[in-house]
C-alpha cells in the first residue's frame, strides 16, 4: 500500500497514538498486511528465523551424537535418542511462529500451534510503545526486566503496559503496524 493509502487508512479510522502523537501510518512496512484492517481486525504471523536456526543447530548436534554412538549403545539407548529428536521437533512446532491478532475487544498473541498464548483486553491497556529489546533478552517466552517477552526473531517489539498485570512485550517484524492497530482500536485512543 502506498504512503497515501496508509494516510487515508489512518484518516478513515482515526488512528492515533495512545499518547496523542500523529498516526504511524507513514512508518508502516511496505509489506504490512492491511487487508483485514478495514474490517476491524489485524493479524500477522512472523516466522522465527532465529528459532529455526537454533533448531537446525540442535538437530545437527543430535545427528552428530547419534552417528558417533556404537551399535551396542544405539540398541541399548533407543528411547532416549527418540526422545531427544521428539523434544527438538516439539520445540520447533511450539515456537516456530508468533501470531498476533488485534480486534475490537482484545490483543491475542500465540506461539506456533497455540499451546502458549496470551490475551489482553484492550480496555486493560494503559500505554503502548514501539521499543527495541536488549540483545541479551533473546527470544521465546520469558520474563525480562521490562515485562513478559513473546518473541521469535529480531529485536523490534511493542511494549504494552497493563492496568491489572505486568507489562507485555510482543516482538514483531512490523512493530509500528502493530502499535497502530492497537492505538486505532483502543477505547481511549488519543490519551
Amino acid at each position: 500500500m502506498s504512503a497515501g493509502g496508509r494516510r487515508a487508512f489512518a484518516a478513515r479510522t482515526g488512528a492515533t497514538s495512545l499518547h496523542g502523537s500523529a498516526a504511524v501510518a507513514d512508518r508502516l512496512p511496505s509489506g504490512a498486511d492491511l487487508s483485514a484492517r478495514g474490517s476491524g481486525a489485524y493479524r500477522h504471523t512472523q516466522f522465527g528465523t532465529v528459532i529455526a536456526v537454533g533448531t537446525a543447530l540442535g538437530l545437527a548436534a543430535a545427528v552428530t551424537m547419534t552417528v558417533s554412538l556404537s551399535p551396542a549403545t544405539l540398541a541399548a539407548a533407543r528411547w532416549p535418542i527418540v526422545a531427544l529428536y521428539a523434544v527438538i521437533a516439539a520445540a520447533f512446532f511450539l515456537f516456530a511462529t508468533l501470531t498476533v491478532e488485534v480486534d475490537a475487544r482484545e490483543v491475542r498473541v500465540r506461539f506456533g500451534i497455540g499451546l502458549f498464548r496470551k490475551s489482553v483486553p484492550l480496555a486493560d491497556i494503559r500505554r503502548c510503545d514501539v521499543i527495541r529489546t536488549r540483545i541479551w533478552w533473546g527470544w521465546g517466552l520469558h520474563w525480562t526486566p521490562s515485562g513478559w517477552l513473546y518473541n521469535v526473531s529480531g529485536r523490534e517489539a511493542v511494549r504494552i503496559e497493563l492496568a491489572s498485570e505486568r507489562p507485555l512485550i510482543i516482538g514483531s517484524d512490523e512493530a509500528p503496524a502493530l502499535k497502530q492497530a492497537i492505538d486505532a482500536r483502543h477505547p481511549a485512543a488519543g490519551l
